[in-house]
């Protein structure tokens, strides 16, 4: 076979023209096809970044007067109060909401995209702050909830990487908050729009704040604006925990002075982050599939076309001994190295690099 390789590659420089249009052809073909299955991957295909991510799920509300607007609701806070004192089927769970804030660094200000969160949402994810640590459950309360915690693009934007920084006061909306942590560059908290059904395209916090529930936000049948995600006890399915929490909304609507309907509905976090992209990426790797397959065609053709180009070579080695088996290796050989031309080509474009 290395003589067949090494003959195929005398015949490949013969007709540099062709050879150098089939890695081409291939190229382009692998490295789109393999560039959107990466992204496929990653997005859609692989485990959220998170310990055990398979019982981390996104709890929303059901509330058929409000069909209208959605078949699923945003969450409640003085409903998500009632659900983490009562529930016998989560962990733990956390409520988070998207917010805004001036930050004053000397003399300039900055509007920056943050989010209020449940102490317990960090610890309920796994992550951990790489410098200081993240919130306390008794700085989640009014008036205990002058603290931040950065993310990494913040700490390094504003604050220049500057470790001195947890611990020190800074100003948001002319306040003092002091920074008691910093994540990880790679750190993935899901934000309000991650976690509901509703159209909300929020962009990723660079701050975040305990969410320290108010009176304001625990009026009867207070707006639903909130983001929530919960950890499952271990054995616990998601139909036995909507059971669970759609008991607990009963009696909620048991001191209603009327009678509505209340139910929760109960997604797994991974779908819940990834299902508003599922059906663009799929019909994008399907259609890089279809360009992979029309290239596998034109280069089928232009192999073809090539054969009948070599009828009489062929002829000629057939009529001196070559028996057929010899021929069919030599013309695999020949593909054989095109195709690990394309490949090779492929990896060295900027989209074949992204994928590795």
């Amino acid at each position: 076979m290395v003589s067949e390789l090494r003959y195929a590659l005398r015949t490949l420089a013969r007709n540099k023209a062709f050879a150098v249009i089939a890695v081409l052809t291939l190229a382009l073909g692998i490295g789109a096809t393999t560039a959107m299955f990466t992204i496929f991957n990653s997005v859609l295909l692989r485990a959220l970044p998170y310990p055990d991510p398979q019982r981390l799920v996104a709890v929303q509300e059901v509330f058929p007067k409000f069909a209208r607007f959605g078949p699923t609701l945003p969450v409640a806070a003085w409903h998500f109060r009632d659900w983490r004192k009562q529930n016998r089927s989560f962990e733990d769970l956390a409520l988070a909401g998207g917010a805004g804030f001036t930050l004053t660094t000397g003399d300039e200000p900055h509007r920056i995209v943050g989010s209020r969160v449940s102490a317990s949402l960090f610890p309920l994810l796994g992550i951990r702050a790489a410098l200081g640590r993240t919130f306390l459950e008794e700085e989640d309360q009014p008036g205990r909830d002058h603290v931040v915690v950065l993310s990494d693009a913040a700490w390094s934007s504003y604050f220049h990487r500057d470790p001195a920084v947890v611990g020190r006061k800074i100003l948001l909306d002319g306040a003092p908050y002091e920074v008691v942590g910093v994540l990880a560059a790679g750190a993935r908290v899901p934000t309000q729009g991650n976690l509901q059904s509703m159209q909300l395209n929020d962009a990723a916090s660079e701050i975040w704040k305990p969410f320290a529930i108010s009176e304001n936000d625990l009026a009867i049948l207070a707006e639903f604006n909130y983001g929530c995600v919960g950890r499952l006890k271990r054995g616990v399915s998601m139909q036995q925990a909507t059971a669970d929490l759609d008991s607990i909304q009963k009696s909620i609507v048991g001191t209603l002075p009327e009678k509505v309907e209340l139910r929760t509905s109960i997604s797994g976090l991974q779908d819940q982050m990834t299902g508003r992209s599922r059906g663009s990426l799929t019909l994008l790797l399907s259609a890089s599939a279809a360009v992979l397959l029309i290239v596998v065609i034109n280069l089928a053709n232009l192999l073809l076309a090539r054969a009948g180009g070599r009828r009489r070579e062929l002829a000629i080695r057939t009529a001196i001994g070559a028996p057929v088996s010899r021929l069919l290796r030599q013309l695999l050989a020949e593909s054989l190295l095109l195709s690990i031309g394309g490949g090779v080509l492929a990896t060295c474009w900027p989209a074949g690099r992204s994928t590795r």
